[in-house]
């Protein structure tokens, strides 16, 4: 395995759209793929959620246990601190998956991160995962948010969604799914 990024596809939001969706190129290619975003924003303070599929379209939620923690630094730098809060974990839920918090909504604004997602079609394992990404929140700090966790299925994925939750919209964003070999 060389880790080489390999591109699958991408999608490119420059209009609003409610949902972001990668429905092919998720089979048993690649152990580990990863999904990358760039500039993010969405009409409301929102957050980055994630949700698999088993069909490519079925996005109701499947049952997974999570960890999730920040690091944040205001910009008049009066606090910076690490924060964990168990109402952002998820334990055997099938409520989405937040993979970063309040996002500001300004179109000067924008939100960057990946996801790694660890045999998606696999049969016999659970689906493992881990994020990490980088936005203004609407404390006007930057925020450092980390997600792991698993989703307790041994059914295969065939899809992925993003979106910002609620009614919101995603204004705009690059999105990229790789397979890593």
């Amino acid at each position: 395995m060389s880790g080489k990024l390999t591109l699958i596809s991408s999608a490119i939001v420059t209009s609003s759209t409610s949902t972001v969706d990668f429905t092919s190129g998720i089979d048993s290619t690649y152990d580990e793929y990863q999904f990358w975003w760039f500039g993010y924003n969405a009409s409301g303070q929102n957050e980055v959620r994630i949700i698999p599929s088993t069909n490519g379209s079925d996005f109701s939620g499947i049952v997974k246990t999570t960890t999730w923690f920040h690091a944040y630094h205001t910009e008049n730098g009066s606090s910076a601190a690490v924060a964990y809060n168990t109402a952002y974990d998820r334990a055997q839920s099938t409520a989405q998956q937040m993979l970063t918090k309040e996002l500001e909504s300004g179109s000067d604004d924008g939100d960057a991160g990946c996801v790694h997602v660890f045999s998606p079609s696999s049969t016999s394992k659970v689906k493992h995962f881990i994020s990490r990404s980088s936005c203004h929140s609407i404390s006007n700090d930057a925020q450092d948010v980390f997600v792991a966790g698993y989703w307790n299925t041994t059914t295969a994925f065939t899809a992925f969604r993003f979106h910002p939750g609620g009614s919101d919209t995603i204004d705009k964003g690059e999105f990229y799914l790789y397979g890593v070999g």
